[in-house]
């Protein structure tokens, strides 16, 4: 069986590597604080549309079944509008 030595890296190598390490952790920090808040904001926008959208189609469902519920006086107006 033939043995393999361990290899070690020139050191300049490793110095040019921990500098890139560094500069890139920072990079990644930032990029990641931007993109959290990004998300953020979308996520507070979109809540928002949605909530208002699910409102929308909650009184209109109440709207159209209003007429299948007994004993309840409908304008005149709105009894138009419905057919």
């Amino acid at each position: 069986m033939i043995e393999i030595p361990k290899q070690e890296p020139h050191p300049d190598d490793v110095v040019e590597k921990e500098v890139k390490k560094e500069s890139s952790s920072t990079a990644d920090v930032v990029g990641a604080a931007a993109a959290t808040t990004v998300t953020l904001v979308l996520r507070t926008v979109m809540v928002g549309a949605l909530s208002q959208l699910w409102g929308l189609i909650n009184g209109l469902s109440l709207f159209v079944h209003l007429p299948m519920i007994a004993n309840v006086g409908i304008p005149e107006l709105s009894k138009e509008i419905l057919g």
